[in-house]
């Protein structure tokens, strides 16, 4: 007798990543990471965004979720393609051999409702955060995009980009396009593995870990680093002058959600004492902190700062403050 089959944890785990990373490049405003942190309350005071706020953005999500007619047509799929999984073997294991187009539909499924509670996500902030609020958001990412495996192309709106330089950044996007999908591919696949690794062996090293996270992330953090800056050259050199202002002194804002990121990476900084009030603990980056350009290529910078010297005249239109 056929079982009822659902989806792998470690095929629902890769669809979901998929959901998390391929909007965030897309231009969403948002990825999971800064939606984790709007649980914290400090992030919360940093960005100046009220209790009030939170429950109302949470009571459209919920409102949103009822009543769509997409989320009612996912779950029909899904049980559609589960049962056709269920039926191609006696036990779900031989279904999941039996079945393979079945299961690529329904990792799509899973895709598709991750990405539409994303979006959700995005509206319900959209509808209750104000631009200045917004602007915290996209600022403390833009001087914290070293701590990101994958940049979102939206937040160097921070800087006020004008209509030609939004054009310019969707060449570069679509230019980049299949060399995203193919490094999406990879750091799903190896941070897929590397979290079954830990799960069967819990007693691992968790500095051989860190090791192994770091080499599975270096990837998307080249393939960002090329993006990035493409993107740099489109800027004007006030623009450039401020990007380097909130990498060098980040707002405090920032500092803020760059410690929610840290903690959610599974990193942690150690304190110690102040020479001058022994019983008063300071923070104190440890070996792998953030430093203080770190997001930008030293060579670049150098390069760009020489260039920014002797302009040439922008080719932009500067944008309008």
């Amino acid at each position: 007798m056929a079982q009822p089959a659902t989806l792998p944890e470690e095929e629902a785990g890769k669809a979901i990543m998929k959901s998390m990373f391929r909007p965030f490049w897309s231009g969403q405003s948002i990825n999971l990471a800064v939606v984790q942190a709007l649980g914290d309350p400090d992030v919360r005071t940093a960005w100046e965004i009220s209790d009030e706020q939170l429950q109302q953005c949470e009571e459209y999500l919920r409102n949103r979720l009822s009543q769509s007619d997409e989320v009612n047509k996912i779950r029909v799929q899904q049980e559609d393609q589960m049962s056709t999984i269920a039926v191609a073997g006696d036990m779900p294991s031989e279904g999941w051999e039996a079945a393979p187009e079945a299961i690529k539909k329904l990792q799509d499924i899973a895709e598709r409702a991750s990405v539409f509670i994303m979006e959700a996500t995005v509206e319900a902030l959209e509808e209750y955060l104000t631009p200045a609020q917004w602007q915290k958001i996209r600022e403390s990412q833009l001087a914290n995009m070293d701590e990101m495996p994958i940049i979102s192309p939206d937040m160097f709106e921070a800087l006020n980009l004008t209509d030609a330089q939004r054009q310019e950044k969707a060449k570069i996007k679509k230019e980049l396009e299949p060399e995203f999908e193919a490094v999406l591919d990879e750091f799903i696949k190896g941070m897929t593995a590397l979290q079954n690794e830990t799960a069967n062996n819990p007693e691992n090293d968790p500095a051989l870990y860190k090791k192994r996270q770091m080499e599975v992330m270096s990837k998307g953090k080249t393939f960002s680093t090329k993006f990035k800056t493409q993107m740099f050259d489109v800027l004007t050199d006030a623009q450039w002058q401020r990007l380097q202002n909130l990498i060098d002194n980040p707002p405090e804002h920032a500092k803020i959600f760059r410690a929610k990121l840290k903690e959610q990476n599974g990193e942690s900084e150690e304190p110690v004492q102040a020479a001058e009030n022994p019983e008063k603990e300071v923070w104190q980056p440890g070996p792998n902190s953030w430093k203080p350009g770190d997001a930008i290529p030293e060579g670049y910078r150098i390069e760009r700062n020489e260039r920014s010297r002797f302009p040439r005249g922008e080719t932009l239109t500067e944008p309008q403050s």
